[in-house]
């Protein structure tokens, strides 16, 4: 992932991603309890993946790059939605 981040131009965020990633995850735990929470915690992560996707428009990556980022978006679109209606 070292290589990917800095391939992204965002190396020196690498590892305030991996805490947001992982708070966010936390959050979504929780938020089998507290579904606001796990809203939130889901909101959080859907709009990584969309930064991510504009990320690798910008850099140009192939379609088949993308299809994870768009997955882990919709799930968390998906999520974020049914903990708000839950």
């Amino acid at each position: 992932m070292r290589h990917e981040f800095t391939r992204y131009g965002l190396g020196r965020y690498r590892v305030v991603v991996a805490m947001l990633q992982l708070a966010g995850a936390v959050g979504q735990i929780v938020g089998l309890g507290y579904p606001l929470l796990g809203c939130f915690a889901s909101g959080g992560l859907a709009l990584m993946m969309f930064v991510a996707l504009l990320v690798r428009r910008r850099i140009g990556d192939r379609f088949g790059h993308w299809v994870p980022a768009a997955v882990y978006f919709v799930g968390n679109i998906y999520l974020a939605g049914a903990a708000l209606y839950r």
